[in-house]
């Protein structure tokens, strides 16, 4: 297969691969990014809507993540008629793209790409992109010193004379710079009309995603995910229609969402999360009609983000950020009514346990155990079942588990009961030791049931400040 990609890329076709990478909003008329919260890990599904030459071959780079990050689980929808190129053919073919740019700026300033000391200069140059990090940037010194060699110098050495006319064609040191960091995911691609929509769909874990508050930093040291979401979102700055959305679980709503830029031009580090004080709300300054708009309520299941032409405001990087908040009953709902009948349920056991034990069976025993327990199971296991347990709120994923315990511990405590009424103890004797037991799992779930409420309250009053402030939105705007 690497034969025939190889022997089908010309120089056309290569040098329009970089200028689809590196000036990506003339090829790219529209970007759906529909994010979705998963099992430790965020799910990008991406539509590309592009323009291409009819019926010619094309190389789309679908993404150009950072050279030490995976994409995980990438898949193409059935509907693409190819398959992305793997990580050694990309890099292969990023050289060959290298190597083509090298070749048409020598030609350009009159250096013949075929002599010995040209073809020495494009094999050193072109392994930008399957050499380390380090390399590249060795590569670079030396081409920022031969800039200012001497004539003399440039004469004598053929090498040197192709080497020093690269290092002042800042193209070719835009292409270098890009290739030292990044690298390109192709897609061989013709289309028959000039149109193409491309759907993949990949993941990136959670633990990238910026975590902003105290009760995000609390939540993730009990494993769940963060509800303070900051989500990269760089395709915005590649096209000049962007839609961004994010869905939540139905429990929960987009409280808050807005789209952030970099504040100052450079960062401590390019790559790595910025700090929330280095991050404010993106600023249109009307160059080329760009534009931001927030397409949907506060209250609704998901975030819509429409953003138009940023490529013309120069900003370096942009991030979606996304609140979520639970709604009134949610997953807490159904915690609170089951540790309500957890309760019931044990506070009628504990009262009326030793005439039941006194006036039935002793097989009844088990059954009773298992009516008590089984209030609790059914808790633990809806949550584990639901769509993703790590999302739930800490207060319903707290209460779930002091209810299933709540429920083995007053299961337990019967069971016991009833061995030492066989066993000969008297009732008067076992009763002060039951009754401490019942009273610790009484108000173990007694405190998880106050705390749902208020947490309840909390949600609530939330919300309907969230409606009023819709509805005062939608006041104002003009009909």
């Amino acid at each position: 297969m690497l034969e025939d990609i190889i022997s089908s890329l010309t120089s056309e076709v290569l040098l329009s691969a970089w200028t689809f990478a590196s000036t990506p909003e003339r090829r790219l008329r529209r970007v759906n990014e529909d994010v979705q919260l998963g099992a430790g890990t965020i799910q990008r599904r991406i539509t590309l809507d592009l323009v291409l030459q009819p019926r010619r071959p094309a190389l789309v780079p679908l993404l150009r993540p950072l050279r030490t990050q995976l994409i995980d689980n990438l898949r193409i929808d059935d509907s693409v008629p190819s398959t992305p190129l793997n990580r050694l053919e990309s890099e292969l073919v990023s050289a060959l793209i290298v190597r083509t740019v090298a070749s048409a700026v020598l030609s350009a300033r009159g250096v013949s790409s075929t002599s010995a000391g040209a073809m020495e200069a494009l094999d050193d140059v072109s392994l930008v992109s399957v050499q380390t990090s380090r390399w590249g940037l060795d590569l670079l010194r030396r081409l920022q010193l031969a800039r200012s060699a001497t004539p003399a110098m440039i004469e004598s050495v053929p090498y040197f004379k192709a080497f020093h006319t690269l290092a002042n064609e800042q193209v070719f040191i835009d292409v270098i710079a890009f290739y030292r960091i990044y690298r390109l995911i192709l897609l061989p691609l013709t289309s028959p009309a000039g149109f193409a929509s491309v759907r993949f769909t990949y993941e990136t874990p959670l633990d990238l995603v910026g975590r902003r508050s105290r009760t995000d930093r609390l939540r993730s040291q009990l494993g769940l995910s963060a509800y303070d979401l900051t989500i990269e979102s760089s395709l915005a700055l590649r096209t000049p229609s962007y839609h961004f959305l994010l869905r939540t679980p139905s429990s929960q709503y987009v409280h808050e969402k807005e789209l952030l830029a970099t504040r100052y031009p450079y960062q401590r580090h390019p790559t790595a999360m910025p700090e929330p004080w280095e991050l404010e709300p993106v600023r249109t300054t009307g160059g080329k009609d760009s534009f931001v708009n927030l397409c949907t309520s506060s209250t609704t299941e998901y975030a819509h983000l429409y953003a138009g032409n940023l490529y013309s405001e120069g900003t370096r990087r942009l991030f979606a950020h996304v609140v979520i908040h639970e709604r009134p009953l949610g997953e807490i709902g159904w915690t609170l009514l089951a540790s309500l009948i957890v309760l019931v349920t044990t506070l009628t056991i504990w009262l009326l346990g030793g005439d039941l034990l006194r006036g039935s069976a002793h097989s009844s025993s088990d059954a009773i155990a298992v009516l008590l327990v089984l209030p609790g199971l059914l808790t633990l296991a809806r949550a584990r079942t639901g769509a993703d347990v790590r999302v739930g709120p800490t207060v319903a994923w707290v209460g779930s588990l002091a209810v299933s315990l709540g429920a083995l511990a007053a299961a337990v405590l019967y069971l016991w009961w009833a061995a030492m009424l066989r066993s000969g103890v008297k009732a008067a004797a076992a009763a002060p030791r039951i009754d401490v037991g019942y009273a610790i799992v009484v108000v173990v779930i007694s405190c998880s049931i106050v705390w749902c409420t208020f947490r309840l309250i909390v949600n609530s009053r939330c919300y309907r400040k969230a409606k009023e402030v819709d509805r005062d939105v939608a006041n104002v705007l003009p009909e």
